[in-house]
């Protein structure tokens, strides 16, 4: 028994030791119907297009990973096409996710390929800077299209070095199909030399870069677009595809361990039966919950 005691409170100890991210939105889509969509956690409220009508709205979708979920229409990502993306709810206070230190986290399904790698182009899951200038980007994702059948993941960031806007920008290729699920993580973090941006996909650790720089803050209009980006006054470049389950953390994150437990199954795949209590992450906390079960003579692989 002492033994069992001693092993309990040390695996105890080290799990404690795992920091987590403050997750400032999460976003389920869980509604199914309605022109808005709440935040489970703080007061964070995005309506489909911009003035509760049906221009630029997304539509309801049933088969998400879950439940519901959001289609984004736009086949080629041009702004003379059709545009679906969720904007935020008036009197909602949009500096919450324009951040200098941030870990967003969603999963995307795309319905096809950006036709090429020009401007016009790229679909984006996601933008944030003012609305009154164009060159005041804070952060954006998006996903173009090099010709060989693969996506890249861009995160863009301008900065002012002594009045000249100079763009700075994340970029990884990946392969992305398709029809079929991905769980998207991007941090990134000022504070490191040089800023650090992390992209993972499904779980893996694909690229980091530590050469990035600082992003402005202190933006007169502040705004944020899912599913699109703003410039020059309007939306464009939308999605094509579907986005469930979008979170935003005030932090970046070195580890996925340090992410709030979600859904981590990903669609077509095994789960990994070491991954105990169903984060997707292999570490102590897996062995911290055999260890509990072991105590309380319960199986540790039954997470709801």
């Amino acid at each position: 028994m002492k033994t069992k005691i001693y092993i309990i409170t040390l695996l105890a100890v080290l799990a404690a030791g795992i920091s987590h991210a403050e997750l400032v939105g999460m976003w389920n889509f869980s509604e199914g119907t309605g022109e808005n969509t709440y935040s489970e956690v703080g007061d964070f409220t995005l309506q489909r297009g911009t003035s509760q009508s049906d221009w630029a709205n997304p539509l309801w979708y049933e088969d998400g990973l879950s439940g519901y979920c959001f289609l984004f229409e736009n086949d080629k990502g041009e702004s003379e096409n059709d545009r679906d993306f969720l904007t935020p709810l008036d009197g909602v206070d949009v500096s919450a996710v324009i951040t200098p230190e941030f870990t967003i986290d969603a999963w995307v399904k795309l319905n096809s390929l950006p036709v090429g790698f020009s401007s016009n182009d790229p679909y984006y899951l996601v933008w944030a800077g003012d609305m009154e200038n164009v060159t005041s980007n804070n952060y954006f994702i998006r996903m173009d299209q090099s010709g060989l059948r693969y996506a890249s993941f861009i995160g863009g960031f301008y900065y002012d070095d002594n009045g000249t806007p100079t763009y700075n920008r994340f970029i990884h290729t990946t392969r992305l199909e398709p029809g079929l699920w991905y769980r998207l993580v991007f941090s990134y973090d000022p504070s490191l030399p040089g800023g650090n941006a992390k992209l993972w996909v499904n779980g893996e650790l694909y690229s980091e870069d530590s050469n990035l720089v600082p992003i402005t803050d202190g933006y007169t209009t502040p705004w944020f677009v899912l599913g699109a980006a703003r410039q020059s006054g309007s939306q464009y470049r939308s999605f094509d595809g579907l986005i469930d389950q979008f979170r935003f953390y005030d932090h970046a994150v070195q580890d996925l361990s340090e992410l709030d437990e979600g859904d981590c199954n990903y669609p077509g795949t095994e789960r990994n039966t070491a991954d105990i209590n169903g984060d997707c992450i292999v570490n102590m906390l897996d062995f911290s919950s055999i260890a509990q079960s072991w105590l309380m003579n319960t199986d540790p692989t039954n997470v709801e």
